[in-house]
């Protein structure tokens, strides 16, 4: 959260976006993440810190909220991975938005699927770019019937839509 304060664009038609979930976390900070760097090249160390905003950086250095520049995504994803927690990364355009997903998926454990989900939920497993047409075809459930199981899952917070509905992907973030 304080990365996206740090390095947020003030001047845009976006605002910052922290949201809850049972299952999962998302921060959405406006503007561009550094092109054509990906987090995870600032997190191993690979790159210094690019301030967009210099002044807040050296605000929160100066009252000890950062300890040092550029430590900040290594720091997290240590975290991450110390408490097995998966994230998903995605460039809307406007801006970026990180995921973290709950361990077990959520507070709310294992819920009951009906056999359709299920295979749905395998499918998706397997291939996250799964359209409605490539689920029917896999598992002959209707593309009616597709639809009302993919909203159900959303529904249930079993599945979430990442990226467009054109150029995204489902990703599973519950476990049954």
């Amino acid at each position: 959260m304080v990365n996206a304060f740090a390095h947020g664009l003030y001047k845009s038609n976006t605002n910052f976006e922290i949201c809850f979930y049972s299952n999962r976390l998302t921060i959405y900070s406006p503007g561009h993440f550094p092109k054509p760097f990906k987090p995870e090249e600032f997190a191993n160390g690979s790159l210094e810190s690019i301030p967009f905003n210099p002044k807040i950086v050296d605000a929160l250095f100066g009252d000890e909220t950062i300890e040092k520049y550029a430590t900040g995504f290594g720091r997290a994803f240590d975290s991450l991975k110390e408490n097995n927690i998966s994230y998903d990364y995605v460039d809307t355009g406007n801006g970026f938005r990180f995921t973290f997903f709950r361990p077990n998926g959520g507070v709310n454990g294992g819920v009951n699927l009906s056999s359709g989900e299920q295979k749905v939920i395998e499918l998706l497993k397997k291939n996250p770019n799964a359209t409605i047409k490539i689920i029917f075809n896999e598992t002959g459930i209707s593309t009616r019937t597709v639809q009302r199981i993919l909203a159900s899952l959303k529904e249930k917070e079993i599945i979430v839509r990442m990226g467009s509905d054109k150029t995204g992907y489902w990703k599973v973030v519950k476990n049954n």
